[in-house]
């Protein structure tokens, strides 16, 4: 998941947070950058009155060091990519104020009830683990903001996750998902959501709900052209991609997602497009690679914001006939279709009275001229 998010996460770097409980401050995230981070237990034991971040990463554990526990101040801690197959149950009775915890790539099969009791945490790192499901505990971490579980074993996704009311972002990418439960709608602050490479038939029919959604990832599923007709409401939506699917209809409910900027069909079923594509007004990048598309429609010329085009691997013999409104266009995509010798609106028989060029490869270069385009 630390691929795409950038944008968002800076965002929560800025928040500061005030401590509970004690006297112990809870730092921000830019707070916690500058400190030091210590690599060595014993270096941290040996300044315990001082250590906020600890990583411990790679370091070949296969049992975690309960000394842990003695380092109060504690609010970032990095287990990644060792060899735990457990967590002890106690580990977090006294570590109040983490704010991070990375366990990725540990090999982990459960969780202990007791994650629960980490009431400050914001951001949670379980991918590449092999998790079958998630505690009831989880659903008590009313603060939680990154839940990353890419790379697991999990084949439904429980409704303990409700009472995570402050998620924002949330990677279920690569795990055997079949369905989603319709209370996922009640993750109201969701901004990015990542379903890619499960086995999704069919979305809630609630989807809409989650309003505060900017990215959805849900490529390399089973989804068809059934699309729940309130992701209509999916009012601050830009990013959605659905490459690899067995989409043959382009949906006409993504047709009134009024602010989508960027918009991936990859290697589906599509053989034509509807004309009503003239209301995606905002769409700036259209993928339509490797599907069956025969003809483009003129509509799709009123795509003003328009620019990149990717319309490789398709049946195309002939673009619209009108391409001057494609000004704007930067980079267009015409690889692998079978375009025209004769360029549209040209009689074959003037191919052989004349050494012009009339193809419609010409006529398209010629009409586009600042376009960056690839045959």
């Amino acid at each position: 998941m630390r691929k795409y998010y950038f944008p968002i996460l800076i965002g929560l770097c800025f928040i500061f947070f005030n401590a509970k409980a004690q006297q112990i401050e809870l730092l921000s995230i830019e707070e916690l950058e500058k400190l030091e981070l210590y690599t060595s237990l014993d270096d941290a034991l040996a300044d315990s009155a001082k250590v906020y971040l600890l990583s411990l990463k790679d370091q070949e554990l296969t049992e975690i060091p309960m000394e842990i526990k003695a380092l109060k101040r504690l609010q970032v801690l990095d287990l990644g990519l060792n060899v735990l197959e457990t967590i002890p149950d106690s580990l977090f009775d006294e570590l109040p104020y983490l704010q991070i915890l990375d366990l990725w790539g540990d090999s982990l099969p459960k969780l202990p009830e007791s994650i629960g009791k980490l009431k400050n945490l914001r951001y949670l790192y379980l991918d590449y683990n092999v998790l079958e499901e998630l505690p009831d505990s989880i659903s008590s971490l009313k603060k939680l903001q990154v839940l990353d579980l890419e790379g697991n074993l999990l084949k439904t996704l429980d409704s303990n996750i409700v009472g995570l009311r402050n998620l924002e972002i949330l990677d279920l990418e690569s795990n055997q998902l079949d369905s989603l439960p319709e209370t996922i709608a009640n993750l109201g602050q969701l901004q990015v959501l990542d379903l890619e490479k499960n086995n999704l038939r069919i979305l809630p029919q609630n989807i809409g709900k989650l309003q505060n959604l900017e990215y959805l990832y849900l490529n390399d599923n089973r989804l068809d052209s059934l699309f729940p007709s309130s992701m209509v409401h999916l009012a601050k939506l830009k990013y959605l991609y659905l490459n690899n699917n067995l989409i043959d209809t382009l949906p006409s409910v993504l047709l009134n997602i009024k602010n989508l900027e960027v918009l991936h069909l990859e290697n589906n079923l599509i053989d034509s497009l509807p004309p009503a594509i003239a209301q995606m007004t905002n769409l700036r990048e259209l993928n339509l690679k490797n599907n069956q598309i025969e003809k483009i429609p003129d509509e799709i010329m009123q795509l003003k914001q328009l620019k990149k085009l990717d319309l490789r691997g398709n049946q195309l013999t002939y673009l619209p006939a009108d391409l001057t409104a494609w000004q704007s266009l930067q980079e267009l995509d015409l690889r692998d279709n079978p375009l025209s010798p004769i360029a549209l609106g040209e009689k074959e028989e003037s191919a052989t009275e004349t050494k012009q060029d009339i193809s419609e490869r010409a006529r398209i270069q010629k009409l586009l001229p600042n376009t960056k385009i690839r045959f």
